[in-house]
């Protein structure tokens, strides 16, 4: 047998042996729905005394696909601006023909990189 623990009305956690807490109810469910809520616990709550999905999943999901966008937009200007200080210490052309330096190069993708980041969180 396979329980989801329910605490004060939250979904708090699965197991295979019911638990002991006292302010803890072990409710039973099938081997589908245990797996299923061990895999994505935020999909499911706990309403009128069943074990439902979430109503709101779809907003959760997208609310972290966007923070880890915004991370990795986060991770991207972090490379960015180590790249530029290394170009300010050595002050290189990057091309010959417009005398853009590296500096100017990285300045640029970082600000289009900021914008975006603007954009997204806006």
């Amino acid at each position: 047998m396979k329980y989801i623990f329910i605490n004060n009305g939250i979904l708090n956690g699965a197991g295979e042996c019911k638990c002991i807490d006292e302010e803890t109810v072990s409710m039973p469910v099938s081997d589908e729905l245990y797996q299923s809520y061990c895999e994505t616990p935020d999909k499911f709550v706990y309403s009128n005394n069943q074990i439902v999905e979430n109503p709101k999943y779809s907003e959760i999901l997208q609310e972290q696909e966007a923070i880890e966008h915004n991370s990795k937009i986060l991770e991207k200007l972090n490379e960015l601006d180590a790249k530029r200080i290394r170009a300010l210490c050595e002050m290189e052309i990057k091309d010959e023909e417009s005398g853009e330096t590296w500096l100017e190069y990285y300045n640029k993708q970082i600000s289009e990189t900021r914008k975006g980041l603007i954009k997204l969180n806006s």
